[in-house]
Parts: C-alpha cells; sequence; structure tokens
C-alpha cells in the first residue's frame, strides 16, 4: 500500500529528488519548506504517474539550473495532482511539465527567472485557482511541439508582473502564451502588469479567451 510522505513543519535541504508513480508528499502549509541544495532540479520524475505534491514551500533560492529545466520537473505523468504549494526563487521555469495529464490548482509561483509554469504536449491539464508572480518572461506557457490538440484549461488564475527579460517580438512578457496547442480555454483569469500581452495564441486552434479581467 502506498501511503503518502507526511513532512512535518521545518527546512529541509535536498536536490535531484527523483520521484516514483505513486508518489504522495504532504506537507503542512506554508511551514513546510524544502530549499534546493543541487541537482538538476527540486523534484523530478519520468514515466511518472499519481503524483501528488500537496501543501509544500519549493524554494529554490535563485540556484542556477540547466537550460530548460524546472524546479520542479516532471514528464510523462497522468493522474498529477500540484495542490496548495508554493514554488518559489526557481533560477529557470517554476513548474515544466510534458505529456501531463491532471491538476495543478490553488499554487504560489513567485520569481521563476524564466517562466511560471511550463507545459509542452499536454494530455489534458487544469491549471486553476493559482497566483504566478514576478516571472522574468511568461506567467503560463502551453506549446506542442507541432500543432495538435491540447485541450489544457487554463481557468480562474492570478498573473501579474510579468517581465520580458528577453526582448524578442512578442514571445515573451505574456500572461498566458499558448503555440500551436489546439482546443485550450482561457477563462476567468485575473491579468496585470504584464510587459506585453495579457494573452497570446501563436498558430493556435479553436483557442477560447473569455471572462478575463485585464488591467
Amino acid at each position: 500500500v502506498r501511503v503518502p510522505l507526511a513532512l512535518a513543519p521545518g527546512v529541509y535541504r535536498a536536490g535531484g529528488l527523483k520521484l516514483q508513480s505513486g508518489t504522495q508528499i504532504v506537507g503542512v502549509r506554508g511551514a513546510t519548506r524544502i530549499t534546493l541544495t543541487q541537482g538538476a532540479s527540486l523534484l523530478e520524475g519520468d514515466f511518472a504517474d499519481r503524483i501528488t505534491l500537496s501543501g509544500l514551500t519549493l524554494d529554490g533560492g535563485g540556484r542556477p539550473l540547466p537550460e530548460g529545466r524546472g524546479l520542479v520537473h516532471l514528464t510523462t505523468a497522468r493522474g498529477l495532482r500540484i495542490l496548495d504549494c508554493e514554488v518559489l526563487s526557481s533560477a529557470r521555469y517554476g513548474i515544466f511539465l510534458e505529456n501531463a495529464e491532471g491538476d495543478v490548482r490553488g499554487n504560489l509561483i513567485s520569481a521563476a527567472a524564466n517562466t511560471g509554469l511550463f507545459s509542452l504536449n499536454a494530455r489534458g491539464l487544469a491549471i486553476v485557482g493559482n497566483t504566478v508572480r514576478g516571472s522574468g518572461n511568461n506567467g503560463i506557457q502551453v506549446w506542442r511541439g507541432k500543432p495538435g490538440d491540447d485541450g489544457t484549461m487554463i481557468v480562474d488564475n492570478r498573473i501579474e508582473a510579468i517581465d520580458n527579460r528577453s526582448g524578442g517580438s512578442g514571445q515573451y512578457g505574456n500572461a498566458i502564451n499558448v503555440f500551436r496547442a489546439a482546443n485550450v480555454i482561457v477563462r476567468g483569469n485575473r491579468i496585470r502588469n504584464c510587459a506585453f500581452t495579457a494573452v497570446r495564441g501563436n498558430a493556435a486552434s479553436n483557442l477560447q479567451i473569455e471572462g478575463n479581467s485585464i488591467t
């Protein structure tokens, strides 16, 4: 029987923790902190289904990460749940997901040097009720390697203070950036103070944008 790993309040120093299918790590919200000391990511998993992360503060401390890595880096993950966590000060992406299906809900993603949450080739992802703040380039990116059905729902998030550190002609500085992904819903988000565009769709088909508040 796979039971959750319950972490008591405190500071835990770690790096390169590899998550297996069925891993559940549960902390005390605002009191259980895991800080990055080494490795390409703090938490990572590949072909790992039914992962749950809940109530954790995951702190990158601005420590260098390799190109393309997230502080939380999960690939080919079904039944994913990232709930009520804080993901702070990543030197690349806050959360990087590839081929993921599941829920990212109720989290704070703050001060990622590149993008707060980057999803590539999702297979049915719900990004709901998160706060993404102070990202260096984009708030939430939903991309595909080639055009195709994605179906991600980006709903009721608060996205603010998004910078454009990498320049370019519009690919950076967006609250929400959808590229090549079909059938994505962007609804009810509160977007404020972004360097470029609130919602950018590039080569995206049937992108539904409704009821967002933009200032």
